[in-house]
């Protein structure tokens, strides 16, 4: 990825931020759940690059990284009012 397009996709997010939309419950709970779904869906990715950089096997890759980040979204989704 360019400077230049990484550039304007943080400048986007600054902006989508600031907005404000994110300040309301109902928006956080379908990021999260949008993130919730392309974590899942891109997990063989994850794993494959974590083996490549890290040589870390998949299973302990799997348990260490992609489950827990997945069961924290959804204890946030759970304790949000």
């Amino acid at each position: 990825m360019q400077i230049t397009s990484l550039q304007r996709i943080i400048t986007g997010q600054k902006q989508y931020f600031a907005s404000g939309k994110t300040k309301d419950v109902a928006c956080r709970i379908q990021l999260l759940e949008k993130l919730h779904r392309v974590i899942s869906s891109n997990k063989n990715l994850v794993l494959n690059a974590l083996a490549a950089d890290m040589r870390k096997p998949k299973l302990e890759a799997y348990a260490s990284e992609i489950a827990i980040t997945l069961n924290e979204i959804k204890y946030i989704i759970r304790m949000l009012p």
